[in-house]
């Protein structure tokens, strides 16, 4: 019984980080406090962006629902003995389909808002977003060969895992940064594309499907990839290496469950004092 509360719990964790990655690329983020301080929004704006954001989440709180099932339907392929492809594809794709609805909806809110700004305002939007993002780059050029070695080293030290282990997950991991860094360019193109359409005066919800569309297959291969690499690390670990690693992935998922907590009580602040 145990035994399978382990399994369960891992194959819950690792499944949700799959589904996600199932969601595809963002399409910009919410202002956040510091961003919204800075850019000297009125009252009145203040007002509308809450009024959008409040609709949004109203519209999309059916989808949200239906998107739990894909979650549970995952974890029992991650469950399975041998890797299953086609199931796992398949549910991927019904992710993403499923999903887009939900993503249309935060689409459009995000237009809404972002032109709810002046002209100024979204000058100055764009300079602090290329400010935030150049020092981003610049952070990720400096760790990103020592990220993947010292979360290696941190998993083999917690989980006491063999040498072959050790590199068998190794390999798994140097895969998937030379993945990351062969698609980077992709993705900020991707990136510049979806925030066009939406920083357009007017949302062009076709030419947003239309990009949804030509790019489905090859960020269904993304997802799948990850999928995979998630199942081989799994089937990698005996069974006392699979309940220490559940403990990490929760302890994990519960810190950052806690920042982003802190980021939306500071915007509720934020909003009630304005």
């Amino acid at each position: 019984m145990k035994k399978l509360l382990i399994s369960a719990t891992i194959t819950a964790l690792l499944a949700t980080s799959a589904m996600s990655f199932a969601k595809g690329p963002r399409e910009g983020g919410e202002l956040s406090k510091r961003m919204m301080a800075e850019l000297n929004l009125t009252p009145e704006q203040k007002s509308d962006l809450r009024q959008i954001k409040k609709e949004a989440r109203q519209d999309s709180g059916i989808y949200r629902a239906e998107m739990s099932a894909y979650k549970d339907e995952m974890r029992t392929l991650m469950q399975m003995e041998t890797w299953d492809e086609t199931a796992v594809r398949a549910l991927i794709e019904e992710r993403v389909d499923g999903g887009l609805p939900l993503k249309l909806i935060g689409a459009k809110a995000k237009s809404q808002s972002y032109n709810v700004m002046t002209s100024e305002q979204k000058t100055m939007l764009a300079e602090k977003r290329a400010q935030k993002l150049a020092k981003r780059a610049t952070k990720m050029a400096k760790s990103d060969g020592d990220r993947g070695a010292k979360r290696l080293d941190k998993m083999a030290k917690r989980l006491d895992l063999s040498e072959q282990q050790k590199l068998a997950i190794g390999e798994i991991f140097a895969e998937n940064q030379a993945r990351r860094a062969a698609n980077k360019a992709d993705m900020k193109a991707k990136g510049e594309t979806l925030r066009s359409i939406i920083q357009a005066p007017v949302f062009d919800e076709d030419a947003w499907l239309a990009f949804h569309a030509e790019n489905k297959e090859a960020h269904l291969e993304k997802a799948l990839l990850k999928a995979k690499s998630q199942f081989d690390i799994l089937s990698l670990l005996n069974d006392e290496q699979k309940q220490k690693f559940a403990k990490m992935m929760k302890k994990a998922k519960h810190k950052k469950g806690e920042k982003r907590g802190g980021k939306r009580r500071d915007k509720s602040r934020n909003a009630e004092a304005s």
